[in-house]
């Protein structure tokens, strides 16, 4: 999948601009135990999410790209409490999560659910289909046995798969797209408001890909579902995303709607995101600004801006001054001196 004339999805019109905001985080931190860079050495903190502040809308899906390593999982786990915040509060619905007790999050996470990178490992292997899917609605306690496995037939049915069939088998007797399909019945089970999608699609092939994302979507459209779209891939972000946020090193450099983040980005991590993506065509090929050197490990992160060891831009300021995220235009922000 490649970005068709660099445009991002349509952002939804007014309606979605003006529905209520489902899922917000606050200055989000998550730092790892401390260790030290040497014998003797001062301890370096493990950053992996950066006071990270977003929201997610109603029927919105909010798409953070960023390469391998850069905080996005980190966040989607501390976002369900299975990380345990290091500082920031997370907003569900208007409640503070930050500190709820096992109990009162058991019934939050009805609302918010899960579909990981790889589906196989998601699923225990030693229960049938039908038992996982139906074992969320087992946990909660939901409707009789008969009821629950009608459930399980209409959810498997609605991800494309044989009710008939399948719920006997084995998650081991399936394709990876297959597998994937059934994580999807599974986080749907609960019937959730908002779903946490980690690189759901990046172990699949390019033709499952576009099959999976399509049903994501029309699933999206179906029950009013919430989105958090987390990939290291900025042409399925921008396939799936109103908007899109992009993460470097735990914090966010750009958040805007997709089509301006796409078709004109404003910062220099993102412009090298997008100048990366293949372009078959080679009369359609651009220059475009090209990330120098590696990744820095995040207990090493560079002083003022994250991003300047890697920037073709930066400044003596960028070494001094550390980059807040500012408005360059209509819900559109960017962490850059120089945007």
């Amino acid at each position: 999948m490649r970005l068709l004339g660099r445009a991002g999805r349509d952002a939804g019109g007014d309606a979605l601009n003006m529905a209520e905001t489902l899922l917000q985080t606050v200055e989000l931190t998550k730092s790892f135990p401390a260790r030290r860079a040497s014998f003797g050495g001062k301890k370096l903190k493990n950053v992996a999410v950066d006071r990270v502040s977003l929201f997610v809308r109603e029927g919105e899906t909010l798409g953070l790209v960023g390469e391998s390593g850069c905080g996005k999982s980190t966040l989607a786990l501390t976002l369900m409490r299975l990380y345990e915040p290091t500082g920031g509060r997370i907003l569900f619905a208007g409640r503070d999560i930050t500190g709820l007790g096992e109990g009162a999050l058991k019934t939050v996470r009805r609302q918010m659910q899960m579909i990981f990178q790889d589906p196989f490992a998601s699923l225990d292997p030693r229960l049938t289909v039908g038992q996982a899917v139906c074992e969320p609605l087992d946990i909660h306690g939901i409707g009789t046995r008969a009821e629950r496995r009608a459930a399980v037939g209409q959810l498997l049915g609605r991800v494309g798969l044989d009710a008939s069939d399948v719920p006997e088998r084995y998650p081991g007797e399936f394709s990876g797209g297959q597998q994937q399909r059934i994580g999807i019945a599974r986080a749907l089970a609960l019937r959730p408001r908002l779903l946490i999608c980690d690189e759901p699609v990046s172990a699949l092939d390019v033709s499952v890909q576009a099959q999976i994302l399509n049903l994501l979507r029309d699933l999206q459209d179906e029950f009013g579902l919430a989105y958090l779209f987390i990939s290291h891939n900025i042409a399925v972000t921008a396939f799936m995303s109103h908007r899109i946020g992009v993460m470097y090193l735990g914090q966010l450099v750009e958040v805007g709607p997709g089509r301006e983040v796409v078709g004109a980005p404003r910062h220099p991590y993102t412009q090298a995101l997008i100048a990366a993506v293949p372009e078959p065509d080679p009369s359609r090929r651009e220059a475009g600004v090209v990330a120098e050197g590696d990744v820095p490990e995040s207990a090493g992160r560079p002083s003022g801006c994250p991003f300047r060891t890697r920037c073709p831009l930066a400044e003596a300021r960028c070494a001094e001054e550390e980059p807040s995220l500012r408005r360059v235009g209509e819900g559109h922000e960017v962490a850059c001196h120089f945007a």
